[in-house]
This record gives C-alpha cells, structure tokens and sequence, in this order.
C-alpha cells in the first residue's frame, strides 16, 4: 500500500535538509581575511628585506699618544724630596749637531739577511739623562719611546723604491759642519727629486742602517742617482708622521694582543709586508722589560 506525503510534511522534510548557516559564512570570511592579511604582510616583509641597504662601518683610526705622565718631584734618581735651587744643574737640551756627532761616532749593530736589512730609529731633539722611572712631566720621555727596527723584505732596487715611495720615506744626507739637510724622495724615477732645508727645521723620525748594510748600499745608490754627494757624510731615512703613526698602531696592537703595557716595550722589529697595491707595516717580535 502507498503512502502519499501531505504537502506540509514535504515542506517539513525541505526545511530539515543541509545549508550553510550564517556562523559558517561568518567563519569562512574571517579565515579568507587572515590568510590574505598574512599573505600581503608576507610580501610587504619580503620587499622590505630585499631593498634594505647595508651600510659597512669604516673602523676608527687609532692614535697612539704619548704618556704624559704624572706630577713627580724632579729629584735626583729615586729621591723623594725635590731638589733646592742650589742642586739644580744646568740643563742643555741635546741638538741635531750633538745627534749627527753622536752618530758619527757610534758603530750601528743591526741584524741583516741576503732578502731582509733592519734600520734602527731615532728622534730629533730626543735625548737620555740621569733620571728615575716615573713618568714627570708632559714633555718627551728621555729616549722617545722603546728602540724600534725596520725589515724591508726585498732584494731588488726597484722593490725596495716601491716600499719607499709608498710610506714617502725621504734620503737626507747630512755633511759634517754643514747645517743643511740634503733630500732625496720619489725613488721609482731614473732620477730620483732633490730639496734641501736646514737642519733646526727636521722633527721626524727617522731610521739609520750600518755601512755593511745591503740596504745602505741601495740607499747610497739612490742618492748617486740623485746626483748627491755622499763621500763621508751621514745618511738617513726620515719618515712622515702618518707613515710613523701607522708603525705605533702596529706596535701598540701587538703589545695589546700579547697583554703588554705599552711602557714595558724595550724594542719592536717591524716587517713590510704586501697589501693589495701597497704596502703594511707589521711587528715581527717584541721585547719587554723596564725601560
């Protein structure tokens, strides 16, 4: 027998059947929302990361200064009161003239190879005297600092007037009794350029090698070059302050990486080594101890 559904049952079955409810559609739109949010902040984070610029900090130079000492009483050695006025000696500052005789007379002992040569170094209007440990004053410090010595690694003229040229190391060649300082500077020419300039005017640094040098020779050969006459005259190698300064950060690093005050430093051996189209200083061995 068939049954035969009444129109308000057939209305009641369509009612019951599945349909997205309000909540669902809500839901859906919600999720839709996010994942485009996140998608647009994905992009935004992306071309931010991909157009930001990079900026490489350039390191600061370091200046190695001088230590200016305390207040000590100019006493006589280690003695603790100050001296009257009666004590006090005369004190003549040294000048370049007692250098060059001083210079003259002394015998240089340097350490020298076939391809490696060292010069020791020395300060204009620096001069030792009787005197204690402690630091007294703002002034210079007796010796200027610890002995320092210089390797050129080469063993042609030509590499040698690059490393020159490249820390403007200038040749000055002083005559006995003359109070003129002749130069020579920009080795890689035939002719190397010459000036003169008195003697009271010079305040570098400067190193000077032994007379059984290899390096000397190369240095007598320049200045013949330069057509200067160098028959029993005194030669040095006068450095630039930028050029000097660069061999006290060298230093000064070297005794940091090694844990030492820069006060204990006795002597520093410096080497020239290749960098890029130049040239760097570098300190080969260091010695300690009280100067």
């Amino acid at each position: 027998m068939s049954t035969i559904q009444q129109p308000s049952q057939r209305a009641a079955a369509a009612g019951t059947a599945l349909k997205v409810s309000v909540h669902d559609l809500v839901s859906s739109w919600l999720v839709a929302l996010l994942i485009v949010i996140g998608f647009a902040v994905l992009i935004l984070f992306l071309l931010w990361l991909t157009t930001r610029v990079y900026v490489r900090q350039k390191p600061v130079p370091v200046e190695v200064l001088d230590d200016p000492g305390g207040s000590e009483n100019f006493g006589l050695a280690d003695e603790l009161e100050p001296p009257g006025v009666e004590e006090l000696p005369d004190v003549n500052e040294p000048q370049l003239a007692d250098t060059i005789e001083a210079i003259t007379d002394a015998a240089s002992t340097v350490a020298a190879s076939e391809i490696a040569s060292a010069g020791t170094h020395a300060e204009m209007g620096k001069g030792s005297g009787l005197g204690d440990r402690r630091a007294a004053g703002s002034g210079g410090s007796g010796r200027g600092g610890p002995e320092r010595r210089i390797n050129y690694i080469t063993n042609t003229k030509g590499g040698y007037a690059d490393q020159l040229d490249f820390f403007k190391v200038e040749l000055g060649v002083i005559r006995p009794g003359d109070s003129t300082i002749h130069y020579a500077f920009n080795f890689g020419k035939a002719k190397p350029d010459v000036r003169s300039a008195p003697v009271a005017d010079e305040k570098r640094s400067y190193f000077l090698w032994g007379d059984d040098e290899p390096m000397a020779e190369m240095d007598r050969s320049f200045l013949r070059d330069a057509g200067i006459s160098i028959e029993g005259n005194i030669i040095l190698q006068f450095w630039p302050p930028d050029s000097w300064q660069q061999l006290k950060v060298a230093e000064a690093l070297y005794a940091e990486a090694n844990k030492r005050n820069l006060r204990t430093i006795r002597r520093t051996e410096f080497g020239v080594k290749p960098v890029g189209r130049g040239f760097e200083p570098v300190v080969l061995h260091q010695q300690y101890g009280r100067r």
